[in-house]
């Protein structure tokens, strides 16, 4: 067993004897959490504001003793993640970087590839016109679909596999043009508006690609 998980159920030991001792001294009091109270006469009344009195008093004590066991936990957890701060900020950075050169590497492929399926399209065009005028059967010229250029949205690596998903990046440009109903403004409302085919006034949409990693079985 690690250190840190003897000190885990070192914690949990603590813990619970501390609650036992809480209930062993509110044992009175606690014998009415599983019972129906009702009040009929004045001394009852006292009786039953004493009650009330020290419940209250009893849920002082133990948020109390539950502060003061917390305390060095969340001292600890503060410290743990003062600790991994650093590292998990660069491998933050690291991921940022290499995913601006792959998305930048897929957008110059798909904008090669587009290039290209639209000069094929243009050649075919041509093709069709002048087989119009000498009589030639147009259907045998025409490209099938595989016989266009396209970048795969998945790419294969040695240690998985990673997705190009298209996405939106939405930029307010002029806040005055925007609907009122998304004037917080409503970066979330804004987006699935426009991802849902409306126009929105007042933003620019620029489309850009999320890799989505998947790991190998």
């Amino acid at each position: 067993m690690s250190a840190i998980a003897e000190t885990r159920d070192e914690v949990q030991e603590q813990v619970r004897a501390e609650i036992a001792t809480l209930e062993t001294g509110t044992s009175r009091l606690l014998h009415w959490s599983e019972q129906q109270f009702e009040v009929l006469t004045d001394e009852q009344e006292r009786n039953a504001e004493d009650l009330l009195i020290g419940l209250r008093q009893a849920e002082k004590v133990a948020d109390e003793k539950r502060r003061e066991i917390l305390r060095p936990i969340d001292e600890a957890r503060a410290k743990v993640q003062a600790l991994f701060k650093p590292y998990l900020d660069n491998l933050g950075k690291a991921r940022s970087s290499i995913t601006k050169g792959l998305t930048v590497y897929q957008e110059e492929k798909r904008k090669a590839a587009e290039e290209a399926r639209i000069l094929l399209l243009e050649e075919q065009a041509a093709r069709i016109a002048a087989a119009k005028e000498t009589g030639e059967v147009v259907e045998a010229l025409l490209l099938a679909p595989d016989e266009l250029p396209t970048v795969p949205k998945t790419s294969h690596a040695n240690l998985g596999s990673v997705t190009y998903r298209e996405d939106i990046e939405v930029t307010i440009v002029n806040l005055r043009l925007i609907p009122r109903d998304l004037m917080l403004p409503d970066m979330a409302k804004i987006k699935a508006r426009v991802k849902s085919g409306m126009e929105v006034p007042g933003v620019l949409v620029t489309k850009k690609l999320i890799p989505v990693t998947r790991a190998g079985a």
